[in-house]
């Protein structure tokens, strides 16, 4: 299979945000950037930052912590359904322990300026255990949470408010995955020191694990990021950067790489990079799949923002990926 070729462009029309553990979105063509870690010694973020990813557009939006916003936190995971940013989990405070919030979402509609929780309209019913380090994705009506050092599964209808259990992941429990829906109906993961892919079906609630033997390196936080080319329909899952190796005291030792997985094929490949510019290795940092350039859904791309380098040292540029 003839490798995939990108270029890493800087987004220079972006405010620097230096901030790693945080999560990025796009909805409407614009940048959510919310949460995370500063760079001040246990200073976590609470302000949501709205940035247009075209230079064309000149509006920017800061909407402030207030009592009707998450509180601050890191770790946490977000994604976006029907025009709407969904947030769960994460941790606050020095102690790393997960906020309690008793199964509440937060969301934040396209246009809006205000957060509104979302609790569990049965407070009887069992929901996610409080966790940070996990993923989400959407489909369907529902947002779906995994991960975050545990095996369970879970999804959130939005309208009925409500949470359902679905079946374990294969293996251990793990954290730093990366989770992507392709057409409503699988859920991927890689990730969490583990070279295999997991898939869920989403019709019939099962499992299955593909492994390989050519493909990325095992390795954690680097996200997982649905790619499709609208000329020919292929669809590829896009992962990059992440933890080489887990160290306490920081993001460990790092990837520059991208790789990129087909999935009709079931093959991974490296992605052949063209461009002399490119970002610095990074973990903890935040990424979000994008169309084209304008936000527009006629092309395809990654968006990477923040995380820290090898030396610890929190990171605040912008880019772009973008496949040719």
């Amino acid at each position: 299979m003839a490798a995939l070729t990108a270029a890493w462009r800087p987004i220079t029309h972006l405010p620097s945000h230096p901030r790693s553990s945080h999560t990025l979105s796009i909805l409407q063509s614009s940048l959510h950037l919310f949460s995370g870690s500063l760079p001040s010694a246990a200073a976590y973020s609470a302000e949501l930052y709205i940035l247009p990813l075209s230079p064309a557009i000149p509006i920017a939006i800061t909407v402030l912590a207030s009592p009707l916003s998450p509180p601050p936190r890191i770790s946490a995971a977000s994604t976006v359904l029907d025009g709407t940013l969904y947030v769960f989990g994460g941790h606050g405070g020095s102690d790393t322990n997960p906020l309690v919030e008793g199964g509440r979402v937060w969301s934040f509609a396209a246009g809006g300026h205000e957060w509104t929780p979302l609790d569990p309209s049965d407070e009887n019913a069992p929901f996610p255990e409080a966790r940070s380090g996990h993923a989400m994705a959407a489909a369907g009506g529902k947002i779906y949470v995994h991960s975050g050092s545990l095996q369970d599964l879970w999804c959130f209808d939005v309208r009925d408010r409500r949470w359902e259990r679905l079946a374990d992941a294969p293996g251990d429990p793990k954290s730093g995955m990366g989770i992507a829906i392709t057409g409503g109906r699988e859920l991927w993961r890689f990730g969490g020191w583990e070279r295999a892919v997991d898939v869920f079906d989403i019709s019939n609630g099962t499992w299955r694990s593909i492994s390989y033997t050519h493909g990325p390196p095992a390795r954690s936080g680097s996200g997982l990021f649905p790619i499709r080319f609208a000329r020919t329909g292929t669809e590829y899952l896009v992962t990059l950067f992440g933890e080489r190796d887990p160290s306490a005291d920081g993001p460990g030792v790092l990837f520059d790489d991208v790789w990129a997985y087909n999935i009709a094929n079931a093959e991974w490949s490296e992605v052949t990079i063209s461009s002399t510019m490119k970002p610095n290795p990074r973990g903890q940092f935040a990424a979000v799949a994008v169309g084209s350039p304008d936000g527009g859904s006629n092309g395809r791309g990654v968006v990477v923002q923040g995380g820290l380098d090898e030396d610890n040292w929190t990171l605040e540029d912008w880019w772009l990926l973008e496949f040719n």
